[in-house]
């Protein structure tokens, strides 16, 4: 499951380590949607979440937040543990 934590640039941040190519396609899909209409789009907007580490060898990812909203981040964080490990999380972030 990914947590939230503080990056070594003072901001929140998830990390990834060792992520298999489904799940480094996963986070770049859901970084890189750009559509309008697309639900997460709106999550990672309002997260202000951006890539700020790939890579793609060893699996490392970084994904940093530019906000320290919690309530923003938390449903683009629960959009991706949903996705990845497909655990259906309620809105505080805790398992069904």
């Amino acid at each position: 499951m990914l947590t939230i934590e503080q990056s070594v640039h003072g901001l929140p941040c998830v990390q990834l380590h060792k992520a298999d190519e489904r799940t480094q396609r996963i986070v770049r899909s859901a970084i890189g949607r750009n559509h309008m209409d697309d639900p997460v789009y709106h999550l990672r907007r309002e997260s202000c979440a951006f890539l700020q580490g790939d890579d793609p060898h060893s699996g490392w990812m970084l994904v940093e937040f530019w906000t320290r909203d919690m309530e923003k981040i938390r449903p683009f964080v629960d959009y991706l543990n949903g996705t990845i490990y497909g655990v259906p999380l309620d809105t505080d972030g805790e398992e069904r």
